[in-house]
């Protein structure tokens, strides 16, 4: 795993986000040294909601998770995630770059 979009693929491979006809996950950047894609649909939204759990607590748990896989699978790259809030909407941004 070499590149991010190898990274990228190998973590979905883990990951279960839905099936493609769900679009979940959008890639907006896709170059040498960097991938980045968003989540406008948080599947697991719901079901965190059902039972009053708090969706941060989700989000940093992923993110936890999901930089380490990154760091084990490959120390060449890390991974960075946020939250932003456009017209209301929060959307989920995930990154993975290459030191």
């Amino acid at each position: 795993m070499s590149t991010p979009a190898s990274l990228y693929k190998t973590l979905n491979n883990y990951i279960l986000d839905g099936m493609p006809c769900d679009n979940v996950n959008n890639v907006t950047i896709n170059e040498k040294n960097k991938l980045q894609w968003q989540v406008a649909n948080c599947l697991h939204k719901g079901y965190w909601e059902n039972v009053n759990g708090d969706l941060n607590v989700l989000y940093e748990l992923r993110e936890i998770w999901i930089s380490n896989f990154i760091k084990n699978a490959n120390p060449e790259f890390t991974y960075n995630f946020k939250i932003q809030d456009i017209n209301g909407q929060k959307i989920l941004v995930h990154e993975i770059n290459k030191l």
